[in-house]
């Protein structure tokens, strides 16, 4: 019933999705551009020691060799890994700042407007107010940001672990029959690893917007009650195949 409702909400009040994507235009921009800025070092050490060279070699081989395409995967991600440790003494500053732009900053902003978001649509189904997107933006600043950067910590654990995964993946391209088995075991362990972790933090913004609660009391709380966790964590793993299957088919 919980994503059935979610689905109806979602559609009878669209003109949200519209706002948060306007939002979202703008976040990336913000991102992109100061990435262009810090990163054209380590593109410029990347193009030098032949990593790009590598990746024209693997797009033409999904489509000339497509048997040879775990192998090209294998070798661009070795010649990535050496020409950073080759050149991590002057490149440090460089991807610090890359990795703050792109995880940090980047987590910030998409929790600022998940919080605004979900702040505009909580006063529309309860007490059918139509708020402005811009106005809750500014007044809710605050209490957005604190829930950003709470939420922006708790996944750097879950984000660690997607990573691993994804390494352990990589480190597997040389063996063909490894690398197309895992890549069902990869999504799997991924759905279920951010549907844990969006299960944690369902009571967090709605618990600081209707009684101000602390948003790690919040996940306290849901963590105590195993039964609405199970519930919600069901609920998340529906929505999360969904976006998977959506992106897939598109």
């Amino acid at each position: 019933m919980i994503y059935k409702n979610s689905m109806k909400l979602m559609t009878s009040n669209f003109r949200f999705v519209w706002k948060q994507l306007a939002y979202t235009v703008v976040r990336l921009a913000i991102i992109l551009g100061i990435s262009a800025i810090v990163s054209n070092p380590i593109l410029q050490k990347l193009n030098e020691g032949g990593f790009i060279d590598s990746l024209k070699t693997l797009w033409e081989v999904i489509y000339t060799r497509t048997g040879s395409v775990f192998v090209e995967v294998s070798h661009s991600f070795e010649i990535f890994s050496q020409i950073i440790a080759e050149n991590i003494s002057s490149l440090w500053p460089f991807v610090l700042l890359f990795f703050i732009d792109i995880y940090f900053i980047n987590s910030y902003l998409k929790y600022v407007g998940e919080y605004t978001l979900i702040n505009i649509e909580n006063s529309a189904y309860t007490s059918l107010n139509n708020t402005g997107y811009c106005h809750s933006l500014i007044t809710k600043f605050g209490k957005a940001s604190q829930y950003s950067l709470v939420k922006t910590l708790l996944d750097i654990p879950f984000n660690l672990l997607k990573v691993l995964y994804v390494y352990i993946y990589c480190i597997s391209f040389k063996n063909s029959f490894v690398a197309v088995i895992g890549i069902p075991i990869i999504i799997l362990f991924n759905i279920v690893t951010a549907s844990v972790q969006a299960s944690l933090y369902a009571f967090i913004a709605p618990n600081m917007i209707n009684v101000g609660a602390n948003p790690f009391k919040s996940i306290i709380q849901l963590y105590k009650n195993q039964h609405a966790f199970l519930k919600i964590f069901g609920n998340a793993v529906i929505i999360i195949l969904t976006i998977v299957f959506a992106n897939a088919l598109i």
